[in-house]
């Protein structure tokens, strides 16, 4: 320390000292003061513009001061801090609502000043939605919003680029509180956190229960075994995208990136499973079976030409609205391939979360901003007003949540049947050669007979890192 460089035994020297430790102690002060959030915390201009930054994909919201009352006394120095926060979300969020004449986030953030009055919080901000955030925080992280909503299979990216700050201290314990192991777990990166989770992203089954009822939809091999007449499919998905086939593969028993997809340099050992490929290549020739494309489900949901359908709460609304009374929803369910092995069809299951810009200006209330836009209140305005399903602990358990049939669904599949999806670098790999091999299994280029070698050959390329 600087302190023990300093020699004894003059006034000079004992005046330096004094210096010195008064210098430390503040020193030590603020990095109490920090210890909310760990990791990098450069200076930069990322809430003094607009909040596109020049960027032309982000729009520009509301702007305006929603800080606290005047003469508030905030901090050491007496005075209401004057800041601003730019912040990023899905225009869904920012959209008129009864209650919430200037959108959602308009009202969260006012919650939040009031919340604060130590700060005068000029708030500005940008359309961004989940899947998004990668691709566009990461062009420019200075013009980046300082608060903004990701998908968490983005995780890993964002946090090479730098785009994502390292909770920590008391921050961390409250989501870590506020979260199932799954939902912490999913925005988790070498054992640091990036993220507070607001809602799961994973699949559930949607049916119609003049169809089938609900022991039925528990197999899906029961499903296609079921005559629903002329031109009726059983069961419908989109297989040839690569975030729902891997369900038939995990039912299989495979593996992929260790045993809880972590270990980027265990791989995968999907090239034993070569009996999983040959029943999708049966499936996908199956008249019971439609492969998703577009809305064409919603339609034939509707005509009542469909079915069971897997598939995520974006399209909730939409599927409620075609069945009518006839709505219902499940976990996914069991399969048993040709060769007796049987298992349960298990989703990639992420979250969607609110992170922070390593460069914000203003990173105290940052953090807290966006601990606030994950919290109980917020989750429930977002299940109120938009149907999300919230992954506060304590919501999930709540009467309403249990009632809502969409709500209850998803739940179920993060506790019992989906795997956190892995945030290694390499699950880019599975998304990008996965959907190479489904779609020749759909376009029947991958048969019974040439299976076994397709999916060792699988095996070796996601293993090499290169394509199929």
């Amino acid at each position: 320390m600087i302190i023990g460089s300093l020699k004894t035994g003059s006034v000079e020297c004992e005046e330096k000292r004094m210096r010195v430790w008064k210098q430390f102690k503040k020193i030590v002060a603020t990095m109490l003061a920090c210890s909310m959030l760990v990791g990098s915390m450069a200076a930069c201009a990322c809430g003094e513009d607009s909040g596109n930054g020049g960027n032309p994909t982000p729009g520009s919201g509301q702007s305006g001061s929603q800080g606290g009352q005047s003469g508030n006394q905030g901090g050491q120095s007496g005075e209401t801090k004057k800041i601003t926060l730019t912040v990023w979300s899905p225009a869904e969020d920012q959209a008129p609502q009864e209650g919430a004449p200037n959108g959602l986030l308009a009202k969260w953030c006012g919650e939040f000043a009031n919340e604060h009055p130590e700060w005068d919080i000029t708030f500005q901000y940008g359309v961004c939605s989940e899947g998004d955030a990668r691709d566009i925080v990461t062009k420019d992280l200075d013009a980046a919003g300082d608060v903004y909503m990701y998908a968490n299979d983005q995780l890993a990216t964002l946090v090479g680029a730098g785009a994502l700050a390292e909770f920590g201290g008391s921050a961390l314990e409250t989501i870590r509180t506020m979260n199932n192991e799954t939902m912490f777990r999913s925005v988790t990166y070498e054992d640091a956190v990036y993220g507070v989770p607001y809602t799961p992203n994973t699949l559930i089954l949607y049916y119609n229960d003049e169809m089938f009822d609900e022991d039925e939809v528990k197999s899906l091999n029961t499903m296609l075994e079921k005559d629903l007449g002329k031109g009726v499919a059983a069961f419908g998905m989109d297989i040839t995208d690569s975030w729902y086939i891997e369900q038939f593969y995990y039912a299989g028993g495979f593996t992929l990136y260790g045993p809880d997809g972590t270990d980027e340099a265990a791989g995968t050992d999907i090239g034993d499973f070569g009996f999983v490929t040959e029943f999708l290549v049966d499936l996908v020739k199956n008249p019971k079976f439609h492969k998703e494309s577009g809305d064409d489900s919603i339609t034939r949901l509707k005509n009542r030409t469909l079915g069971a359908l897997v598939s995520g709460s974006w399209k909730a609304s939409a599927i409620k609205d075609a069945l009518g009374d006839d709505f219902e929803t499940a976990e996914l369910p069991s399969v048993t391939f040709d060769n007796g092995v049987s298992g349960v069809m298990r989703q990639f299951t992420g979250s969607k979360a609110v992170g922070v810009n390593p460069r914000c200006e203003n990173m105290a209330a940052a953090v807290a901003l966006a601990l606030y836009l994950g919290s109980e209140s917020v989750q429930r305005d977002r299940f109120e007003y938009r149907g999300v399903t919230p992954v506060n602990v304590n919501l999930a358990e709540s009467r309403e949540v249990l009632e809502s049939p969409i709500a209850e669904a998803e739940n179920a599949v993060v506790l019992h049947t989906s795997v956190v999806q892995p945030t290694v670098p390499a699950i880019s790999n599975w998304f990008t050669i996965v959907e190479t091999f489904a779609n020749e299994i759909y376009n029947g280029t991958i048969t019974k007979e040439n299976a076994a070698e397709r999916t060792k050959q699988l095996e070796e390329a996601l293993n090499a890192g290169t394509g199929f």
